[in-house]
């Protein structure tokens, strides 16, 4: 995370963040490790700011909502609640291919990420 924009997304520097957007920093090349590390800390501001600023680029089945889960994934396995809840109303889907939200919030001791999880239908038997 050598860029700027991500450094400033895991530091929790919204403002910083807005001026970069402003200045052209490509939400395209940053924007899914963006996400990705504002999920992980626990930035619920940043994750609006991005999801807000690039939702018009992707279509709500696109990689973007996904990422193969790792947004989602991250803020369950690190129990960051607010996060994991404005995913799954963002549309993140807890189904996800490679990794499971729900075994991270297990393996995290979240039981409050864990109940989120299961009442958006997550497997508690997942099928691979």
């Amino acid at each position: 995370f050598g860029a700027p924009l991500a450094k400033a997304c895991a530091y929790g520097h919204t403002h910083i963040i807005e001026l970069l957007l402003e200045r052209g920093a490509d939400l395209d090349k940053y924007g899914a490790a963006c996400l990705l590390v504002a999920s992980r800390k626990g930035h619920l501001d940043i994750m609006h700011l991005l999801i807000n600023r690039v939702a018009h680029l992707y279509s709500r089945d696109a990689d973007f909502w996904s990422l193969e889960g790792r947004p989602l994934i991250a803020a369950a396995y690190y129990g960051n609640v607010d996060i994991v809840r404005y995913l799954l109303v963002a549309g993140a889907d807890v189904h996800v291919q490679n990794e499971d939200a729900l075994v991270k919030a297990v393996v995290g001791g979240h039981d409050e990420v864990v109940r989120m999880l299961l009442a958006k239908g997550a497997h508690v038997d997942p099928v691979r």
